[in-house]
Parts: structure tokens; C-alpha cells; sequence
């Protein structure tokens, strides 16, 4: 049964547009019943081809928005969840695990109404789950900070609507998932990309602790561009005001002014902030979404890169009072209701080719020959992305005998933006982590010294541990919190394309996001019979994790259903072992666990440059954008109509020649073989 466009807060909209979520009214004797057959609006995000309309004074968008696979119109009136279950005669009163997931795309794009997130295929594939997508509010109207919005929020929040969005939904799953045969004790919140990066701040944060029992990330878990600094959210305010043609505010009185003083500039300001408030809330949607669909031209301070994001959560000190690394420092305090880790079981992990996405416009078949680059660009591009000595660091580990120089390039990243923080993440959450590794010299003694603190790592490498307080984190208790991690490496083959058929072979391996349709086990992609067992294997596992808090240990019912009896068994994760689950479909790669035992599991062997990297405390790479401006927005504007690309079996992205090959044969030898280019640079505005 599918329950689509259920409303979970009053539409935020008018007077409500910048507030938090606004609870229901309560149902009354009379009312209709809610027609919940099809898919509401998405949130207001960019926009690619189409019209505004305007029904009972709310504006909608009709057309082709930017995000693949959307259905339906936007709106500001966009706070609907959709609900996936099966039927009741099926479950014969079992209490079913629920899978509540959090969507990606920046916090600017995306929705649950995305055909990759149909939870109707995954409840009908065993009947034995509750599956929830909801939506929450993007781009300004979902993640606008500054001083002046914590005057709308009675706890002084500013820049994070989205995140308590995101929250009322969960309330209202917890509050209904029996009605649809769920049980809110198993409560898995996951999500994917930005989506892994909510769930993180969700397993930090106090207010969102007792609302779910298990946390799953892909791709996106613990990263440092899951939020940023009050400083970049208040810039990009000051940018909207004077953008939008609104009145400027003086900033607030310092704290240590005079108190008379001090409370008449508090008045002042407080008024000045109602002004330009009211100045906001009287532009149309579309105006607004207009000036963020222009932001690089026009100028907005704090813009995306791979290591940040302009619509990222905001530390505000309230709703995230700690940026990810001193969380998991265990920086945020001790005692209840400190910020740090909720104690429950954590599935993290990511796509073995995560960096496609972030280094090239290859989303079509058209587009994929643009995935060359020559050697001489690599370097540059390495030189203008990395201050000494990390650049020639790049260039040792990830070689041109080893990759072809795009996807050298692009594992860089990938392993720099979601891998390698990954496998940090769960280094962190499982014991008391290592030192970062050694310089290539080090000095003398330094050696010995970490092999010492690498043993009393070991030695505490059990599954994490929790303290009194219900938190995970470094240096906690007694109890175990277990963590699986996990690496999803096969790239997709024959995915359904609007174009109309299958792609060459050769295009982007394992890309972000790739993982989804086998997750949500949605079968109208065209898998291949190794993939829908693939799709079987990984859904149940997730299944699983939502049931028992283990992704091997299945539902008593199930226990005779042969797709369930057949998993191997998933082992934690430990800093010993560093044990993760391989999900692939090539031939000789199925689905496998590696570990130290096996050789350097997939995280490994390239992480110690981002690990000392981190360590060194160095900046945001440059992650230089195109110099034609107008080009960059022209490919961006193009590239956000993409479809999944499809490729063979095999590994293709590390041949070079093969590569080529390919090219050849597609029929479209272009100059990238035969003539220099000008210096390739990463593109700086791909979904996160």
C-alpha cells in the first residue's frame, strides 16, 4: 500500500514562510478524508524549464525541474511524507521495522517524490517493512541563516529549517508508524549524500535523540561539509538583503555595551530585523528562487565546493552548536543532553567512485568522453587545487599507472570529500583512534611511539562503546554501539533511460548515489539478473539493520525466505579488523567482506594523505571554477538534467586504453586525443 502527499506541518507559507514547522491542526469531526493517491509538491528548488502558476494564492512551478526522476510540481506548501506499506492481512500482526530516509541533493534540490525512492517495489519485495520518504524545505527557504531569522525561533535557531522539518516528520513517524504495522522501537533514520550528512547532525543533536533507534549514512556520514560557520550563513544573508532589494540591518548590540544602550539598539535591531523579514516574506517564491538559481553570478559570498556548501546546515550554537570534527572529538561535553553521538547502531559507507560526480559533467552518454584529460592537466590541476606539499602528495597516490588522469583526479577527490571521511568516522566511532600516519621521514622515535598507541587502539577495538548519557563517541563506557561499514563498488549497467536505450559501456563506475535504486530495491532501472540479486541482497540487509540493529540478524519471519537465509554474515567494524562489507555484482566480486587479514580493505590504502591532511589542519582545496562564468552556468544549467549512465561490467574507468578504445568505437573521436586542451578544472556547483 503506498500513502503518498500525507501532510506532517502546516504549509509554510505567508507568515510561516522562515518559521519553524507548524504542528497540524487537530482533525475534526466532519472533515474530508485525505486523499493521499499521489505525490504532493516538492519544495521550492532550482528550476529548469516551465511556468508559475498561482492556486488559492500559494505559487506553484509546473515543468522540468533540475533534479532527475522528480515528480510533480514545487511549492512553498511542500511539508508532505509518503508512507509505503504492506498490507496488514500480510503481516499477521507482526510489528515491522520503519525506514525513514532522508534524501540528498545539497539542501537545495530533490524530493521525496523522486522515482528512485518509490518505497512500494522495497515493501513489496518481502512485505515485512514500513518505508517513510518526506520532504523538508531547500535552498533559502530551508537553510538561510543570520542573526536576524533567531528572532522567529523561540530558541534562538537560525539557518537550519530544514533540519527541524526533517524532525517534525520523524515526530510524526514515530507518533503513526503503528498505524501502517510499524514499530517506532525500530526506527531506522538513513538518508544519502546531504541527506547522510542530516542524519549525522540528527546523531548529534539532543533534541533529535529518542526519535529513531538505528542511523544509517551513505555517503555522506560525519563530513565536514555537513554544516558551516554562523560567519558564512550571516554573509550570505547580508548578500539576499541587498540582492532581493530589501532594507539593511545594523548587526546587533555587542554584549558588552552599556545596558541602557544595549537595550535600545536590542529594540532597534529587533525592529529593523521584523523589516526586513517582512521585506523577504513579500517577495514572490520564485523571485527569491530566481535570485539563488544566479547566486555565483550575482555574487553570493559562500558558495559551493567540495568541502563546503552554501546551503549547509548552519552552527548556530543552538540547533548545532559543534562543527562535525569537534563532535567527534567528543568536544561537546559530557553529561545528558550533550552533543555528541546518540547510542544507537551505525551503518556508514560510500561508492567506490564518489569523485565523478564532483569532477565532471559526465552524466549522459553524450557527455562521458569528457571524463579525458591528459597527464600535464592532472598535474596542473593538482598545483592549483592543492598547496605544497599535498599536491606532489596527490600525485604519488594516485598515478597515472594506476588510473587514467580524469578518474586519478576524481578518486582524489572522492577519497578527500566522502570516502576517506568515511572510514574516519568510523575509526573514531569504534575506539579511540590511531595517530594520523607518519610522515615519509619521520624522526626518530616517532615510529615506535605510534606502533605503542596503535596497540592500545587495538586493544579497545571493540564495537563502539556508550556512557550514562546515551551518547557514542571516543573514550564512552561500557555498552556496546556497533558500527558496519560498508563499500558499494559495482557500477551500474543497464539502468532505464528516458533516452531510450542503453548507453557505451565505460562511463563512471560506481558513482555518488549509485547505490540508491539497489537500496530501495526499484526494479524499473532494467537490472540485470546479477543486479536484481545484488538489489535483493542489499535491501534486506537494510531491512535487517532497521529490525535488529544488524544488518546479518533478520526478522524471526524471515528466517525462511532463501534471499534472506543466503546473506553472508556482515561483521562490525573494528579498528583492528577495519572489516567492511563489499556490495558488487561483476563476476569474481560479488558481495564479499575485507578485511586487514585479506590484504588493505578498499578505505585504506590512500587515506593516510587526507588523514595527515586533516591532521595539518590545511584549508578547503582551492577547487577552482571555470573562468567563463557564463560557460560555467550554461554547463551546470545542462548538467542538472542528467540520467544515470550505464556501463559493462568489468572496471573500465582504470584502463585507460579500454577507455579509449571505447571512445573510438562510440564514433566520437573528439580533439580531447588528438590536440591539448586548455587546463581542465573541477566543476565547483555538483550536488553534494
Amino acid at each position: 500500500m503506498a500513502f503518498r502527499g500525507v501532510p506532517f506541518a502546516q504549509p509554510p507559507v505567508g507568515d510561516r514562510r522562515f518559521a519553524p514547522p507548524q504542528p497540524l491542526s487537530a482533525p475534526r469531526a466532519g472533515d474530508e478524508p485525505l486523499d493521499a493517491t499521489a505525490y504532493r509538491s516538492n519544495c521550492v528548488q532550482a528550476m529548469g524549464e516551465g511556468a508559475w502558476t498561482s492556486v488559492n494564492g500559494t505559487a506553484y512551478f509546473t515543468g522540468i525541474g533540475s533534479w532527475p526522476g522528480l515528480n510533480g510540481s514545487m511549492s512553498e506548501d511542500c511539508l508532505y511524507l509518503n508512507v509505503f506499506a504492506p498490507s496488514k492481512r500480510m503481516t499477521a500482526g507482526r510489528k515491522l521495522p520503519v525506514l525513514f530516509f532522508i534524501f540528498g541533493g545539497g539542501n537545495y534540490v530533490g524530493g521525496a517524490a523522486d522515482l528512485q525512492l518509490d518505497g512500494l517495489q522495497s515493501v513489496a519485495e518481502t512485505h515485512d517493512a514500513v518505508v517513510i520518504t518526506a520532504n523538508y524545505r531547500l535552498g533559502l527557504f530551508g537553510w538561510l541563516g543570520g542573526w536576524q531569522m533567531r528572532t522567529l525561533d523561540p530558541r534562538g535557531s537560525s539557518g537550519n529549517l530544514g533540519m527541524l522539518d526533517q524532525r517534525a516528520a520523524l515526530r510524526w513517524a514515530n507518533a503513526n508508524a503503528a498505524a501502517f504495522g510499524g514499530d517506532p522501537q525500530r526506527l531506522l533514520l538513513f538518508g544519502e549524500s546531504q541527506g547522510a550528512a542530516a542524519t549525522s547532525l540528527h546523531l548529534l543533536s539532543p533534541d533529535s535523540r529518542g526519535l529513531f533507534t538505528r542511523a544509517a549514512m551513505q555517503s555522506g556520514a560525519f563530513v565536514s561539509w555537513a554544516s558551516k560557520s554562523m560567519a558564512a550563513a550571516q554573509s550570505n544573508f547580508d548578500w539576499l538583503v541587498g540582492a532581493a532589494g530589501c532594507p539593511h540591518t545594523p548587526p546587533p548590540p555587542p554584549e558588552e555595551a552599556e545596558p541602557g544602550s544595549a537595550a535600545a539598539a536590542a529594540a532597534a535591531a529587533a525592529a529593523a530585523a521584523s523589516n526586513v523579514i517582512r521585506c523577504l516574506r513579500a517577495l514572490p517564491a520564485y523571485e527569491l528562487q530566481r535570485l539563488a538559481n544566479h547566486a555565483g553570478a550575482l555574487g553570493m559570498p559562500y558558495q559551493d565546493g567540495w568541502l563546503n556548501s552554501s546551503y549547509a546546515a548552519t552552527r548556530d550554537g543552538v540547533e548545532v552548536p559543534l562543527d562535525i570534527d569537534a563532535a567527534l572529538r567528543g568536544d561537546g561535553g559530557g553529561g545528558e543532553g550533550g552533543f555528541g553521538v546518540a547510542a544507537v547502531p551505525i551503518m556508514l559507507g560510500s561508492d567506490r567512485s564518489e569523485g565523478v560526480a564532483f569532477c565532471s559533467s559526465c552524466r549522459t552518454c553524450e557527455d562521458y568522453l569528457d571524463m579525458t584529460i591528459s597527464f600535464s592537466q592532472y598535474r596542473r590541476w593538482a598545483a592549483r587545487n592543492f598547496p605544497p606539499p599535498w599536491a606532489a602528495d596527490v600525485l604519488a597516490e594516485y598515478t597515472v599507472e594506476q588510473f587514467t588522469p580524469f578518474f586519478a583526479a576524481s578518486h582524489a577527490v572522492g577519497d578527500l570529500v566522502v570516502r576517506c571521511p568515511t572510514r574516519r568516522a568510523a575509526r573514531v566511532l569504534t575506539g579511540p583512534p590511531p595517530p594520523p600516519p607518519p610522515p615519509p621521514s619521520p624522526p626518530p622515535g616517532v615510529v615506535e611511539e605510534e606502533e605503542e598507541e596503535e596497540a592500545e587502539a587495538d586493544a579497545s577495538s571493540a564495537p563502539r562503546l556508550q556512557n550514562s548519557s546515551g551518547r557514542c563517541g571516543r573514550g564512552n563506557g561500557s555498552s556496546p554501539c556497533a558500527v558496519f561499514l560498508y563499500s558499494f563498488e559495482h557500477a551500474p549497467i543497464s539502468f532505464k533511460l528516458t533516452d531510450g536505450g542503453p548507453c557505451a559501456p565505460g562511463a563512471q563506475g560506481a558513482f555518488h548515489g549509485s547505490e540508491i535504486p539497489f537500496v530501495f530495491h526499484v526494479n524499473d532501472f532494467f537490472m540485470t539478473p546479477p543486479e536484481r540479486r545484488l538489489a535483493d541482497a542489499t535491501w534486506r540487509y537494510w531491512r535487517n539493520f532497521a529490525y535488529s540493529g544488524d544488518p546479518s540478524a533478520a526478522p524471526p519471519w524471515s528466517k525462511a525466505d532463501p534471499k534472506t537465509a543466503s546473506l553472508i554474515k556482515w561483521p562490525a567494524y573494528t579498528n583492528k579488523t577495519e572489516a567492511n562489507l563489499v556490495l558488487n555484482a561483476a563476476p569474481g566480486g560479488e558481495i564479499h567482506v575485507q578485511n586487514q587479514a585479506d590484504g588493505p580493505p578498499v578505505y585504506i590504502p590512500r587515506c593516510g594523505v587526507w588523514d595527515r591532511y586533516y591532521a595539518a589542519g590545511q584549508p578547503p582545496p582551492a577547487n577552482e571554477a571555470d573562468a567563463d562564468a557564463e560557460a560555467t552556468t550554461d554547463a551546470v544549467d545542462a548538467r542538472e538534467k542528467w540520467l544515470m549512465a550505464a556501463r559493462r561490467l568489468g572496471e573500465p574507468d582504470d584502463d585507460w586504453e579500454r577507455t579509449r578504445a571505447t571512445a573510438l568505437w562510440r564514433g566520437r573521436r573528439r580533439a580531447a586525443f588528438d590536440v591539448p586542451h586548455e587546463p581542465w578544472e573541477p566543476e565547483t556547483h555538483d550536488e553534494l
